[in-house]
């Protein structure tokens, strides 16, 4: 048996509870929530988090879940290496399905062929914090550049970075 690991972010809706209702959940997260994320995601900070996210059971078994996130992310410029803040806000749609065990038994049906097969709601849970998470990493520039930060080459056109193509380009020169 194998440990779970502790997401950062979690908030766990159970799905029995789900019928032809929407269930909405509204949630700010905790300072200590927001430092893990950062760290998880290889942030410099994530100065804010705050998500609405509503959920409803489909026929079929389907629980769709849709939200909207409101993120203050401070990174570093992949150009000129200082840190700048910056906002993420955007909707998200997900659906959530029994497990594979359950579609084996014949108890929901779905489109093999379909974009996106739904998620797994595991253990009859969506962890809509995880959601979250998983939502916002998606949306994160890795090479994120602080507004008007330009890359320029040097004047004279010469590549003046050290490092292995600068050596095989030395080599190649003295090679002629």
């Amino acid at each position: 048996m194998t440990a779970q690991t502790e997401l950062e972010l979690s908030r766990p809706v159970e799905t029995e509870g789900l019928r032809d209702i929407e269930h909405a959940v509204r949630f700010d997260v905790s300072d200590h929530e927001r430092l893990a994320l950062a760290q998880r995601f290889g942030i410099d900070a994530l100065e804010g988090l705050g998500a609405a996210v509503a959920l409803s059971r489909e026929k079929g078994g389907r629980v769709n879940v849709s939200g909207s996130v409101e993120a203050r992310l401070r990174q570093i410029c992949a150009v000129s290496s200082d840190p700048f803040s910056h906002e993420l806000s955007f909707r998200f749609e997900r659906q959530f399905a029994a497990s594979i065990e359950s579609l084996a038994s014949g108890d929901l049906e779905f489109d093999p062929v379909a974009d996106d097969p739904p998620d797994d709601i595991v253990d009859g849970v969506i962890d809509i914090g995880e959601v979250v998470a998983e939502e916002l990493a998606l949306r994160i520039d890795p090479f994120a550049r602080r507004p008007g930060a330009v890359f320029e080459l040097p004047e004279n056109g010469e590549d003046t970075l050290d490092g292995p193509f600068a050596a095989l380009k030395r080599l190649k020169s003295e090679a002629k």
